[in-house]
């Protein structure tokens, strides 16, 4: 059985972040690239940014943001999210 990723920042020094309402913007300094996120992306982003987290805690950010939701819905949207962040190169997995 394969141990969960723990999801860190890939340049933690380089990202900057502010959010206005239900949505965030992410500068990545190192890239250049400036990125438009959700809320919940933001949320989850600011989690990693503390200190590098497995998806079972990171769940619980949703959890907190939508409480009336199902835990197959918090994971399913989780697991967009962390696809999302990884595919715009803010966040990495690494085994624990």
């Amino acid at each position: 059985m394969s141990k969960p990723m723990i999801w860190h920042i890939i340049s933690p020094l380089s990202l900057h972040m502010r959010v206005w309402g239900n949505e965030a913007v992410a500068y990545d300094a190192l890239s250049g690239n400036t990125h438009l996120l959700s809320l919940a992306a933001a949320q989850v982003l600011a989690k990693i940014r503390e200190a590098p987290a497995h998806a079972a805690s990171l769940a619980q950010v949703l959890t907190d943001l939508a409480p009336g939701e199902s835990i197959d819905e918090s994971h399913a949207k989780l697991e967009a999210i962390l696809a999302e962040l990884a595919g715009i190169f803010l966040i990495t997995p690494a085994a624990p």
